[in-house]
């Protein structure tokens, strides 16, 4: 079979097609927003027709504020973006599409099945606002990591114990959170001396944060089971989850993913640019996201597996990678931050610092210490150490070296001998990522 444009259709294919045309007419006639955003313009009905649709940026959503909202659905829920590509603003989620959602979601589940159900511990983020309660094959046991307190008592009875709850299976096999979260339960339950081998725990879920090689090596050693690295944003509804055939992501049916070149703004078909999503109506109703930058690079990939979804590789955010002068992308920012992430002689920033006293092991939870700093067409790496440089030369020399060696594949040809590695002690003035953001 092919869809509307030709080409072999595909699962998402027979979603897009059946819902994006419903889904820009719904927020035409229900949005002042992007009812004068779209005047004149055709509906497109596949995505290869999204172009001639302006971008959507997220300053313009929060300028905009209920009039890029359907007014006359119910209020249930409020969340809001943690801040990490622009200032935080509000997502509204109505009553009537969460209702939607939670029947689309229970038909995908059996109703009858005798199997107990998974016992999932969630690490909630409050930062985040309300979460929305939908079915699910799981019976879940919340946690917080914010109180430090209940780390060692989720460990003794949470994780080892068995639990008494009819239907559902005795152990914990499933934990779920933020990678912020879920590493900085890792880390301080592996200073406490747990033993994971008499966990049960056969996935961890995580999502919300770049996994870097030296964390994904971390979670390995420590749980010995599957992780499921799953790529989401507050405003869409809709997720990736990596494949490791592929060593990509593969967006679900539920939302339309997009790659923009980066001046022309125009989408890609292969290759590098900013990455760009639309919800599905009815899964999205009160807050329509309509070719939505997300401020992160991507680039369109082979799908190697037996997939049929397209295969995206997610290469952190815009605001990290080097620019060259005429716009286009020199090094995107993941290879960078996974330069630099396994390397134990570069600083910390500082997260969960009420921590540091009861569980030192915190320390090393933050982001490396860094800023790309580009002056024309050059650019200088700009690096926090834990030691002098001018005292431990052959140290830093080294450090330099494993630094150069691991960034200069990934930069784009003609560019690789304009680039500086400056090293720099402690107390040097050096702004560092921002946690929430990589």
């Amino acid at each position: 079979m092919t869809g509307r444009s030709g080409s072999p259709e595909r699962p998402a294919t027979r979603f897009h097609e059946a819902l994006l045309g419903e889904t820009i007419t719904w927020a035409i006639a229900h949005c002042p927003f992007y009812r004068e955003r779209f005047e004149g313009l055709p509906v497109p009905q596949t995505p290869s027709e999204l172009s001639p649709l302006p971008l959507t940026w997220k300053h313009e959503l929060r300028s905009a504020g209920w009039r890029a909202r359907a007014g006359h659905l119910t209020p249930a829920l409020r969340q809001h973006t943690s801040g990490s590509t622009a200032t935080s603003f509000e997502v509204y989620r109505s009553r009537e599409e969460l209702e939607f959602v939670g029947r689309f979601i229970g038909s995908l589940y059996p109703t009858d099945s005798s199997a107990p159900r998974t016992l999932e511990l969630f690490l909630g983020n409050p930062a985040h606002g309300g979460h929305a309660v939908l079915p699910s094959p799981s019976f879940v046991i919340q946690g917080n990591v914010y109180d430090g307190a209940f780390l060692p008592h989720l460990a003794a009875s949470v994780l080892l114990d068995s639990h008494e709850i009819p239907g559902v299976e005795p152990r914990v096999t499933r934990i779920t959170g933020a990678l912020t979260h879920v590493a900085a339960m890792t880390a301080v339950l592996r200073s406490t001396g747990m033993d994971f081998s008499a966990a049960k725990v056969a996935t961890l879920s995580v999502t919300g944060f770049l996994m870097t090689n030296r964390w994904r090596r971390l979670l390995e050693d420590s749980w010995r089971c599957y992780i499921e690295n799953c790529f989401s944003l507050t405003e869409v509804f809709g997720w990736a989850t990596h494949c490791e055939e592929c060593d990509a992501f593969h967006f679900g049916p539920e939302v339309v993913p997009e790659v923009v070149d980066v001046v022309t703004r125009q989408p890609l078909e292969e290759g590098r640019g900013m990455l760009a999503l639309t919800s599905l109506y009815p899964f999205v109703q009160m807050q329509p996201i309509i070719r939505y930058v997300t401020g992160d690079v991507a680039s369109i990939v082979p799908t190697r597996c037996r997939s049929d979804y397209p295969a995206h590789r997610l290469e952190g955010r815009l605001s990290h990678a080097w620019l060259a002068t005429s716009g286009q992308i020199v090094l995107p920012g993941v290879d960078i931050i996974n330069a630099l992430d396994g390397e134990a002689l570069v600083a910390r920033g500082e997260v969960f610092r009420d921590w540091y006293d009861r569980f030192p092991i915190a320390r090393e939870l933050g982001p490396p210490m860094a800023e790309l700093v580009t002056s024309g067409d050059d650019a200088a790496l700009r690096i926090l150490c834990r030691f002098d440089p001018l005292m431990y030369p052959s140290e830093a020399k080294e450090l330099t070296g494993r630094l150069a060696s691991q960034v200069a594949p990934a930069i784009r040809s003609g560019f690789r001998d304009k680039l500086t590695i400056q090293l720099h002690g402690p107390g040097a003035a050096i702004a560092g990522y921002k946690p929430s953001s990589v």
